[in-house]
């Protein structure tokens, strides 16, 4: 609930906005076979959905954006060259010393090309993109195209994203009384005392169980005209 909000304050974007107060108000709890489950009141169901559309329209915009993705690979590999052994020291207290002015420093102070390129935020440009969900035919044509790229521009000129991640944990699948996952939410009617799960109540929740899948192509800025106008060809049969 917070980060959702503190992210969208801080970069700017409404896609993580809610009525988060409603949506407090209306959280309970249900007891099925003497087992406590997170349930939410009938008339908060639209707060609950405002919620989980939040974070699925936050991952698809800005967690997983083109640019903030390629900056995330380039950290990563600027930790593997300024940490000690390229890992995080086991020991909290050095461990803590690692926040994030001293990384940013370390970076700063690299000599490698590649804290070079993210300290000057040298960015490659995708040229290729699959959907937010991308079909079995998608990801195949992806490892086809990649490899045709590859070979046109040469090897090791190109960067690939792959995205495999579910948007929620919620799950239209039965659980156990005892399941305490959270994917399974109940729906209390305080008036009739019914129960029912969240997935059977919101056919707009259970449109996006579908889990993310992105494929991406970066290529180096020298080589995005060339890189375009071959998939251009590759897309027209040339």
């Amino acid at each position: 609930m917070d980060y959702l909000l503190r992210d969208s304050l801080y970069c700017g974007v409404s896609y993580g906005t809610y009525d988060l107060e409603r949506f407090l108000s209306t959280l309970t709890a249900h007891k099925k076979c003497g087992v406590l489950q997170l349930a939410i009141e009938k008339g908060g169901v639209q707060a609950l959905e405002e919620f989980i559309l939040a974070r699925y329209f936050m991952f698809i915009q800005v967690y997983f954006h083109k640019t903030r993705r390629y900056l995330d690979k380039y950290l990563i590999h600027c930790l593997q060259e300024i940490l000690p052994n390229g890992k995080y020291p086991r020991d909290i207290s050095d461990y803590m010393k690692w926040n994030d002015n001293a990384v940013l420093q370390a970076i700063a102070g690299s000599k490698s090309s590649v804290a070079n390129t993210f300290g000057k935020r040298q960015i490659k440009p995708c040229v290729y993109e699959s959907t937010a969900h991308a079909t079995s035919s998608e990801v195949s044509n992806f490892t086809m195209v990649f490899n045709m790229l590859s070979k046109e521009l040469g090897q090791g000129t190109l960067m690939e994203d792959r995205i495999d991640k579910a948007a929620h944990k919620l799950t239209p699948r039965i659980l156990p009384h005892d399941d305490d996952s959270g994917k399974g939410i109940h729906i209390i009617d305080n008036k009739t005392g019914e129960v029912e799960d969240l997935m059977e109540a919101s056919l707009l929740l259970d449109s996006i169980v579908k889990p993310i899948s992105i494929r991406r192509i970066y290529v180096p800025k020298e080589s995005e005209a060339r890189a375009l106008t071959f998939l251009k060809e590759i897309k027209s049969g040339g």
